[in-house]
Formats: C-alpha cells, structure tokens, sequence
C-alpha cells in the first residue's frame, strides 16, 4: 500500500480541499492510505477522516512570520514513513517541506491550484510574489511529478522551471450526478429561502481579495434596479466578510443580500438559483463554474477565470474593465428565463467527472 500525506487542508472549504477531499473519498483504498496536514488548530472538523484511520498533523505556524519555529514544526510530519507527499500549492516561500521530504526519502508530487496570491494588501502580495519569483526553480528542483488545474495555474507555479510536457493537467472534477437539474429540488429549495418569486443570483466562494465581492455588490446594486425582485445568496465564508457585509449595507442591499455561510447543500442551492456570477480577479479553474453548469444554470464569469472552465454555453464571460453597469445588463438578460436542462454529458465528456479523476490521481501515484 502506498503512503501519501496530502499537503495541505483547511476548514473553510475552499476548492482545494474540497478537490483532495473528493478524492480521498474515490481513491482505492487498499491500494492508497492518505494522512493529511492543515494550518488549523481546532482539528474537529477532521473526525470523519481520523475516525477513517487518517492522521492529521496539525501545522499553524507561518512560514513567512516564523522560519524557524516552522521548520522545527515540519519535523513531526516525517514521524510516519511515506512515499509520496503531494503538495498542493498557490505559491512558493521556501524550500523547507520539499527538502526534508526528499532528505527522508519521500517523492514530491507539486501541483498549483492558483494562478496568482490571494492577498488583499497591495506589498504584501508584491513581497509574496517576489519570494515566489526567487523560489520557485529552487522548488521545482525537488519535484518528481508536476500537476496543475489549469494552463493558467501551471505558468503561475512553475513557470519555465518544468517543460510543459512534464506538467499533467488535473480537472478539479465534480460528481456529476449530484448536479442534474431537479425541477422539485428547485421548487422547495426556493420555498425554504423564501424566495419564490425572486431572480436568484448567486456566488459561492471564500470572501477574500481574489473573489472581488466588492466588485459583485457594485454590479448587483446596478441590476437592483433594472430588476427590483433580485436577490443575492452568498455562500462561503472568510477574513472579508464583515467587510462585504458593511458594504452591503452601506449600498441599502441588506434585505436583498442573503450571507448563507458555510453550506453542504450546494448542489441543492445551485437548482434554486437563476444565474451564477463569479467575478474573480484570478482563479487557478474556478470549480464552481464547472458544477453551475452541470446544473443547468446560467453563469457569467470575469476574464480573470481560465478558459478551461467553459464547456457549456451556459457560461459567459465578461472582462471586469467593463464595469458594474455593463455586468449588471447582462445579468438581467438571465431574468426572462430559460430551459433548465440535463447537462451531466458534456461535463462528463470535458473530463470533470470525479471518479475518472481520482483513477488518473491514483495512477499518478502508482507511476513514482
């Protein structure tokens, strides 16, 4: 049986865990035991995995505020024996984690899930950018397999450090079935919100800087009035929430703006939804996308989202440069309605089916 440790997951349900999650789920496992590392103290919401026979170490300290304390820290995770440590990253600011794995034997699988920093404050991003930028050949020196969501995110990690041919492309897939529009779903989903007779659009994703709330408020406000019957669900949570939250108010939106939190009801929220917007300045794919889609729903995304996200005509997108008013119009042409329809087929056929995902990752381990 292979070992691997699964680098790195949290509690706020953001894409990346959510993809290592879903193939932890899929992956054969009398062939793959995986443990998993989190930045998290509180280690509750990881019952189910340890209840299963996983580990999960426990690593909160920054890398960026305390170098030492974190590589002192790192030591514990080698106190099993593994074969593969799969690390799933945004950005490089050191060497430490791929360092020891190999100092310990351990292959190193990286795979970028971002296409740029999710950091709200202007130097501290230029200053995590510029130690990506000093190293990230240093780190891929220590790679023995290179993976990516997209082309995007593949150039951001990489760069010209791994030939294109040696970087494997894996879809952040979804599991189709639970996506396919239910008109009876829909009906008492919108009932249990209370939104009946409204034009439903939402937004699912962390409130942090990359997912430009700020910029979704702005255009909601301009379709508030071509389209008095709006409503907004936001699901998800994160350091910006309060933030979104004052500014909704401050733009008269806090009957219209629904903060739903965190949910596991997601595919049920996507039937009672009419249109779904992301805005993001950057996304590694955008997931989210993908699963709208096979809902059946109409969604609109900014340019910052990678081409690979559209494999339907359900999504369009939309340059941010356009502004609020020109998002807002066409939001609103969502609002006449349309056929909701079976769209599992070609999701499944653009290869973002789970189960044919989590094969590949498993025969990813079994090639090191």
């Amino acid at each position: 049986m292979m070992n691997v440790l699964e680098y790195r997951i949290g509690k706020s349900g953001d894409g990346v865990t959510q993809y290592i999650l879903n193939n932890y789920e899929r992956v054969d496992r009398e062939k793959v035991h995986m443990d998993f590392v989190t930045g998290e103290t509180d280690l509750s919401f990881c019952k189910d995995l340890v209840a299963a026979g996983s580990r999960v170490v426990s690593l909160p300290t920054s890398a960026f505020k305390h170098p030492l304390r974190y590589r002192r820290e790192m030591k514990k995770l080698w106190e099993e024996k593994y074969d593969i440590v799969h690390c799933h990253m945004s950005y490089f600011l050191n060497t430490v984690l791929f360092r020891q794995a190999k100092k310990h034997g351990v292959k190193v699988i990286l795979h970028s899930h971002s296409a740029q920093p999710d950091i709200i404050d202007t130097k501290k991003r230029r200053i995590f950018t510029l130690l990506h930028r000093f190293y990230y050949r240093r780190a891929c020196r220590y790679g023995d397999a290179f993976a990516a969501c997209s082309d995007a995110a593949a150039e951001w990690l990489f760069g010209n450090a791994v030939p294109k041919e040696k970087i494997q492309l894996f879809h952040n897939a979804i599991d189709t079935k639970r996506y396919v529009f239910d008109p009876a779903v829909r009906e008492q989903m919108r009932r249990s919100l209370k939104v009946q007779d409204a034009f439903v659009v939402g937004h699912i994703g962390r409130f942090t800087y990359l997912k430009n709330h700020e910029f979704l408020l702005k255009a909601f406000a301009c379709l508030k009035k071509k389209q008095p019957d709006a409503v907004l669900l936001l699901i998800g949570v994160g350091d910006l929430e309060a933030e979104v939250r004052r500014q909704a108010a401050v733009l008269g939106l806090e009957e219209a703006v629904r903060f739903l939190g965190m949910r596991d009801d997601v595919p049920a929220l996507m039937q009672a939804m009419d249109l779904f917007v992301l805005p993001s300045r950057s996304e590694g794919l955008g997931l989210v996308l993908i699963e709208a889609q096979a809902a059946g729903l109409r969604a609109i995304a900014s340019s910052g989202v990678p081409p690979e996200a559209k494999i339907t005509e359900l999504l369009t997108y939309l340059p941010l440069e356009n502004g609020p008013e020109a998002w807002a119009e066409e939001m609103a042409k969502a609002a006449g309605g349309y056929e909701r329809t079976d769209r599992r087929r070609q999701v499944m056929e653009a290869g973002y089916d789970l189960s044919s995902q989590a094969a590949r990752i498993e025969q990813l381990y079994e090639s090191l």
